[in-house]
């Protein structure tokens, strides 16, 4: 029983009604957008791929996942593929937004937001929002207005609607020291209707060590909280304290993305990051099923680990392949692709996370949940 899906970023174009500081996007100056035609070909294009030999014996669905840009600046090309796949039972949904046009989102979604395909729902929304007072210090919108209270409202009005939503959170290490706060106001806001789920900025190059301490900081005061959590509900809210959250992109093999022109590359990070070195073809190419298997099969052929990775011992780590080909020294593709030893920096920042999560599950196995900032310091 095949048990993953495919996963197929669509760009549903370029333009964003917000101006994040951190965006790894910011250096787009373009207005492209995905037309009715093109949204007309991705759909014959899904459908070519469900018939086929590679989805059938590889998986047991296909999750388009909308993206931009902000794809809800895209609302017609959005709700045409919605509906043209809505009830096939094959296809699943996702879209990354801002939270700010919601009225889009409920239009298109509200006849299939509560449906379930084998008790898993077809549709989900993943919202970003880093919590308080982070949101209104790195996302503000073109005109540099702040946007944390309409988007912790809509958050709300989406949960009281019914709608499966998640939120995702970026963090800089100048943001570090805020984490607390921005944990217990996510916490508040979602109940349990999903977890805290931050990213470290990865886009922007810091000095190796930078606000390292904050980090720490931050992590030992969050960590009681998590302990209380987990005693409570035998789960963790932030997703960094889970036991094993390796982060193993599946770019190029169970992923790729697909940009406003139609071509086809690995992931969405392509869009915006050499994107003539990592061109698979175009959805119209003949042999466009052809090269997905052979670019699947070159992936898992070649994927690993390097030695100071195998060596490493931590259990959250979140590097993106497309950034560490972009700032490889290596030349050759893959060796460009899975190069882990560069950004040393996010290294040195996941390495205390994994100090101090694992101090927090001895904790945890001895019963004892007190003095938790000297008993981190003190196991590492």
């Amino acid at each position: 029983m095949k048990d993953k899906l495919y996963t197929i970023f669509i760009n549903m174009t370029d333009r964003c009604n917000f101006n994040c500081k951190y965006c790894f996007e910011k250096d787009i100056h373009s207005s492209h957008i995905l037309s009715q035609d093109a949204a007309k070909s991705i759909t014959e294009f899904v459908d070519s791929l469900l018939n086929s030999q590679f989805y059938t014996s590889n998986y047991n669905g296909i999750l388009i996942n909308f993206f931009g840009g902000e794809p809800t600046l895209n609302h017609m090309a959005l709700k045409y593929i919605v509906d043209y796949f809505k009830h096939n039972d094959n296809i699943f949904f996702s879209t990354i937004t801002n939270g700010y046009k919601i009225n889009i989102l409920q239009d298109i979604f509200k006849d299939i937001k509560d449906y379930k395909i084998d008790n898993a729902f077809k549709t989900h929304i993943q919202i970003s929002y880093d919590g308080h007072p982070v949101h209104n210090m790195t996302r503000l919108d073109v005109k540099g207005n702040p946007t944390g209270d309409i988007i912790y409202n809509n958050i709300k009005t989406m949960i009281s609607d019914g709608y499966n939503i998640s939120t995702k959170s970026v963090i800089t290490p100048d943001t570090f020291k805020y984490m607390p706060e921005a944990y217990l106001d996510i916490r508040k806001l979602l109940n349990d209707h999903g977890n805290y789920f931050p990213t470290i900025d990865y886009y922007t190059e810091y000095e190796n060590g930078y606000k390292l301490q904050e980090l720490e900081d931050a992590l030992l005061e969050i960590a009681p909280y998590e302990i209380d959590y987990f005693n409570q509900y035998h789960k963790f809210f932030f997703t960094w304290f889970e036991p094993n959250n390796n982060h193993i992109c599946a770019a190029g093999k169970d992923v790729i993305g697909i940009d406003t022109d139609l071509n086809i590359y690995p992931c969405e990070g392509c869009f915006s990051n050499n994107k003539e070195e990592h061109l698979i073809g175009t959805i119209s190419d003949k042999d466009i099923i052809e090269k997905l298997i052979e670019r699947k099969h070159y992936h898992e052929e070649f994927e690993y680990r390097t030695p100071v990775c195998v060596d490493c011992d931590t259990t959250t780590c979140f590097k993106c392949n497309v950034m560490k080909y972009k700032v490889s020294s290596k030349n050759d593709y893959l060796d460009r692709w899975y190069d882990y030893i560069n950004q040393d920096w996010l290294c040195t920042y996941y390495k205390t996370i994994g100090k101090i999560k694992k101090a927090v599950f001895n904790l945890l196995n001895k019963g004892d949940v007190y003095n938790i900032g000297s008993k981190c310091r003190l196991d590492s």
